[in-house]
């Protein structure tokens, strides 16, 4: 498996790959995403700016990730517990309902931390809908801590806030 930078040329694949997440959360009463989260626009603009990453095998994406410096305006009020430096925000992980399993998650999770290291970042960020239990436990097995719960707007059920630090 390698990790690269998604391309326009990726997008019809990712798309599909984010359509059917959703509705495998949704078949599992999770409603993380809603049809307009992500949307082919918001994946373009992530890949036009080169923040989305793709995992590959052959022909065959696998994940995605989007990595980045912006916090969503919900997590103004988060009390994030790294106060130095600079946070890298991980937005959208998915794995491929075909593809899970089979570590791509765990590898795009080492990604995000190799890339955070040597980009010099002191934290990553991100958030984890509250019933999405197999996310959160991805992440705290990765080593986040929850700091704090948003509300998105159209979801009812918080997210999580999740912090990492870096280098330490």
């Amino acid at each position: 498996m390698d990790i690269r930078k998604g391309t326009m040329d990726d997008l019809t694949k990712i798309a599909e790959m984010y359509i059917i997440a959703r509705r495998d959360l949704e078949e599992n009463d999770i409603y993380q995403w809603d049809h307009n989260d992500p949307s082919i626009q918001m994946l373009q603009e992530d890949i036009k700016a080169g923040d989305l990453y793709v995992a590959v095998k052959g022909d065959d994406i696998l994940g995605s990730i989007v990595l980045n410096d912006e916090k969503e305006p919900e997590h103004k009020d988060v009390d994030w517990s790294v106060d130095k430096g600079r946070a890298l925000y991980l937005h959208r992980l998915v794995v491929h309902l075909d593809f899970q399993g089979e570590g791509t998650g765990k590898a795009l999770m080492n990604f995000a931390d190799e890339y955070a290291e040597k980009h010099g970042y002191t934290s990553i960020r991100l958030d984890a809908y509250e019933e999405n239990e197999v996310a959160r436990g991805l992440y705290e097995n990765f080593g986040y801590e929850e700091v704090g719960k948003v509300f998105f707007p159209r979801r009812d059920v918080p997210f999580y806030s999740y912090e990492k630090e870096i280098g330490t």
